[in-house]
């Protein structure tokens, strides 16, 4: 299965903001964001979207899957899938990201 990931413009603030506390030197700062999320990039692109430890939020449509990138930040990620006669496409699209672990409710779930 191919897997594209994507970051969708709606979470680029927020990842512009992150970016920004992470270091008080631009280029360390740049630095350690790139391969944060490089590190998250691969991990998702190894599981298909779906790492362990994941948080699944079915209350909305299409779920939200939320999974760690520091001990603080969490990204969340929609998935949808495509299928061609002999190939199947994972697009993974970045739209949120929040300080913390997403809340246990009766609508999320965490994966294990």
């Amino acid at each position: 299965m191919r897997v594209t990931i994507q970051f969708d413009a709606v979470v680029r603030p927020l990842l512009a903001d992150w970016r920004r506390s992470l270091a008080a030197n631009p280029l360390d700062r740049e630095l350690l964001a790139e391969t944060l999320l490089d590190i998250f990039r691969q991990r998702l692109a190894k599981t298909a979207g779906r790492p362990p430890g994941e948080v699944i939020d079915r209350s909305t449509d299409p779920p939200m899957y939320w999974s760690e990138l520091t001990a603080t930040v969490w990204l969340g990620y929609t998935i949808a899938d495509t299928r061609a006669v002999f190939r199947r496409e994972r697009l993974i699209r970045v739209v949120n990201l929040r300080q913390g672990r997403p809340p246990a409710a009766p609508e999320a779930s965490p994966r294990t």
